[in-house]
């Protein structure tokens, strides 16, 4: 029920009908950014004539009118009970629309739009429902700990640090498995050495050398956050156990770039001697259903073995403990629990540790634990 023919965009005149991404638009794909972009802000169009509005109170799924007397005008009609217009761009849509059931008109920009803001709002839902649960776990770790030590300061220089939990479930891997990620790794060197091998003929003998800049330490006292995270960072990451490695299972995320890294530092090593070096890392006992390289001690795999992913990848937890040394607390309360279930468990605390910047303290072990 759109009026006028022309790109609600560029206003440029199109042949009657005609449309891309659902709505009245010109070939030009800078038009259909414009108005992607205008959506993804969660702006609507106007109801009737189609174009991008920015009225700030607009409720998904009522009317947008802009600021024409024209579409005011044909909007009278528009105002009886039962009307329905789309929850992403507020289009008119026709009561009998197939359509319509769903609340979004027939634009695949729309319809694209949609899955994502419903990925985005429950992921949304998902982070506050766990901040809560978070919170709500804190208060259980201070009144456990409290009753393992009594004495225990819980004023503001204690920081309390909710880390996940994972039960020390381990046996050996199997041969077949072995022998899986085996071959997995020695195709993914070979092909890396090929790639390599390509491209050392495209690069001149004696490349010239770039002179390194030197580097300035314009403030040590981030590098001594760094530093402190780092140590307390190893402390949360051996309570947890090392739940995120979970979704390691037999490629530890390797992937083609990261062995033709290894490669190149290694020139001097064949693909086969490459893949026995990382074999040769894992873990006599790995967790089950578990990374391959996941044992007691952590990582099998040094730093310079992993991958980006692994290296890189910060759990809420470890980003509540780096949040929490920018408050110069003199001492956190490291306690894995349960607090990311969500079946409606209770509320359990497994492990708890006391650390500073230069010891730390255990205050409670999970019946499962392993020494090591």
């Amino acid at each position: 029920m759109m009026i006028g023919k022309e790109c609600v965009i560029c206003e440029k005149s199109i042949s009657s009908g005609k449309t891309r991404a659902g709505t009245r638009l010109c070939d030009s794909m800078s038009c259909e950014s414009t108005l992607r972009e205008h959506l993804i802000r969660r702006r609507p169009c106007c109801s009737l004539c189609g174009k991008p509005s920015d009225i700030l109170d607009w409720c998904p799924g009522s009317m947008a009118i802009c600021k024409s007397i024209n579409c005011h005008h044909h909007a009278v009609s528009m105002r009886s009970p039962g009307v329905v217009f789309c929850r992403i761009c507020g289009a008119y849509l026709a009561r009998d629309d197939e359509v319509s059931r769903g609340g979004i008109c027939g634009s695949q920009l729309c319809k694209q739009l949609d899955s994502r803001f419903e990925v985005i709002i429950q992921a949304n839902k998902n982070a506050m429902e766990e901040e809560k649960r978070r919170c709500d776990m804190v208060e259980v770790v201070r009144k456990r700990s409290i009753a393992l030590r009594a004495n225990l300061n819980h004023g503001p220089l204690l920081r309390i640090v909710v880390l996940p939990f994972l039960e020390h479930n381990l046996e050996p891997p199997s041969e077949e498995r072995r022998g899986r990620v085996e071959a997995g790794f020695l195709e993914l060197a070979s092909n890396a050495y090929a790639l390599n091998s390509e491209e050392t003929r495209f690069i001149p003998a004696d490349p010239p050398q770039m002179k390194s800049e030197e580097h300035t330490n314009l403030n040590p006292e981030s590098d001594e956050s760094e530093q402190l995270f780092s140590r307390l960072n190893a402390s949360a990451c051996g309570l947890c156990s090392g739940r995120c490695c979970n979704l390691g299972g037999d490629g530890a995320f390797l992937h083609i770039d990261k062995f033709r890294e290894v490669l190149r530092s290694r020139p001097e090593l064949s693909p086969d001697e490459i893949v026995k070096e990382y074999m040769d890392r894992i873990p006599v006992e790995t967790f089950v259903d578990s990374c391959i390289f996941h044992g007691i001690k952590g990582c099998g795999l040094s730093r310079e073995q992993r991958s980006i992913s692994c290296n890189a990848y910060e759990c809420s937890s470890l980003r509540d403990l780096r949040d929490g040394i920018d408050e110069n607390p003199s001492a956190f309360l490291l306690a894995s629990t349960n607090f990311r279930e969500v079946n409606g468990s209770e509320q359990k605390v497994y492990r708890m540790s006391l650390a500073t910047d230069t010891s730390e303290e255990c205050l409670l072990k999970s019946l499962s634990d392993r020494s090591f």
